[in-house]
């Protein structure tokens, strides 16, 4: 059974920030994430979709695991 939630990612600062999802894990993958990448402008926000579709070939018994990182940059600009 598929399940999908919105998380949004919201930038309160005055510059440009770039983000990036990562999943980490087991090689079958449990979650999707779109948009994967992007930009979040100054004082915006990104609502990102965010699926989790268990691995119906597991028979082994155990849970599946699977690890989502989210890593943000902030551009910075120094005015000389």
């Amino acid at each position: 059974m598929e399940t999908s939630e919105v998380t949004r990612i919201s930038n309160s600062g005055n510059a440009r920030a770039q983000f990036r999802w990562y999943s980490q894990g087991s090689e079958n993958k449990l979650f999707f994430i779109a948009p994967k990448d992007g930009f979040v402008e100054p004082n915006g926000f990104v609502d990102c979709t965010v699926s989790y579709v268990p691995n119906q070939l597991s028979t082994s018994g155990k849970a599946d695991e699977d690890k989502l990182i989210l890593k943000v940059l902030i551009d910075i600009l120094i005015y000389i």
